[in-house]
């Protein structure tokens, strides 16, 4: 598995990437030949966890009042956008 890109600054920061990180691993094991809607995916780091069993992830983010989605492909692990 590939290691998050996102820069640890605080302990704060590690410890909520970890309590973000288990809820993703949890939820993984639900989501096994699903398709799985996440609302508010951030960097999209847990969404490639959720990728590794679902079918497909569908990846919504709010950023600078425009709404973005982006699916990640479990078979082609290839971005639509």
């Amino acid at each position: 598995m590939k290691k998050s890109m996102k820069v640890q600054r605080t302990i704060q920061d590690h410890v909520e990437y970890l309590m973000h990180r288990f809820a993703y691993e949890y939820a993984k094991d639900f989501s096994k030949n699903s398709i799985v809607l996440d609302i508010g995916c951030g960097s999209g780091y847990g969404d490639e966890i959720l990728a590794s069993t679902a079918s497909a992830v569908i990846a919504l983010i709010l950023m600078n009042q425009l709404l973005s989605m982006l699916t990640l492909s479990i078979i082609m692990r290839k971005f639509i956008l």
